[in-house]
């Protein structure tokens, strides 16, 4: 499903839970295998609404409330995935617009995790996602710069993860309405991530650095970033707001919503 591979995800998907409910039949209390109803339930019932056409056809069922509360089981009781059900409530409750979100419940599992795996990069990159989601922008900042600082030092810490380490920064800055520590901060991100292959986090720096020019002012900057999204394969959806920053600038105002840390 992440992959938009629709028809894949649902044959081999139902394989899959068919395994997983019979199971239960066997076993009410293997409590792993709500991780896996959850996911399927969860994410067929939030399919995008152009799929749910296509999911007619092949009866793809989804039930989000019911995928919520299996995941949740998974989170209480599972041995093996309680971990990997929190990191799934996590991205759920980070999501905003939707019954679920709650970001101060996503901070405190992503706590729990972090405590436990001291050492995993990703684990830490949450933490700070989820600080900038209850608006701890300054707590990103240290902790944004304490990640950069590890990375080529800490084995754990590769260079695949500079582009986050500057996504966190930068988009505290424009969060905080700090645009010239932004445009800083994406531009020394730009030269860092020079020699690196496009990533999606370094392509939406990109665009996140023409955003930052329009509010500066700086609109032929601005549009020169913008292109230079356009100029990339469209493999994380970028395009659609690209093109309407290089129509229209992007506007920013007093106490600014600049969204989410994460890319589209």
């Amino acid at each position: 499903m992440r992959n938009r591979s629709w028809f894949t995800a649902y044959f081999s998907g139902r394989k899959a839970i068919n395994n997983l409910e019979k199971s239960m039949k066997l076993d009410p209390t293997y409590y792993d295998a709500y991780f896996g109803l959850g996911i399927y339930n969860y994410f067929a019932g939030t399919l995008p609404s152009v799929v749910k056409i296509l999911a007619t056809i092949v009866a793809i069922k989804g039930n989000v409330d019911k995928g919520i509360e299996e995941l949740n089981i998974a989170r209480e009781k599972a041995m093996f995935t309680s971990d990997s059900a929190k990191l799934l409530l996590i991205e759920v409750q980070n999501t905003r617009g939707n019954k679920y979100y709650a970001p101060e419940k996503s901070l405190q599992y992503i706590q729990e995790l972090y405590a436990k795996f001291p050492s995993n990069p990703l684990m830490h990159y949450v933490v700070l996602i989820c600080q900038f989601e209850v608006g701890n922008y300054d707590a990103v900042l240290t902790g944004g710069q304490e990640f950069l600082d590890l990375i080529g030092k800490d084995p754990f810490y590769k260079d695949i993860y500079i582009s986050r380490a500057y996504t966190a920064l930068g988009t505290s800055y424009m969060a905080k309405g700090e645009w010239e520590k932004a445009r800083d901060t994406f531009e020394q991100g730009q030269h860092a991530l020079a020699d690196q292959e496009p990533s999606r986090w370094g392509v939406w720096n990109e665009y996140r650095l023409g955003q930052v020019y329009d509010a500066l002012g700086e609109r032929e900057k601005a549009v020169a970033q913008y292109k230079k999204v356009l100029s990339f394969k469209d493999k994380w959806g970028f395009d659609e707001v690209a093109k309407a920053g290089v129509k229209k600038p992007w506007q920013v105002a007093t106490g600014v919503d600049v969204g989410p840390l994460p890319p589209l």
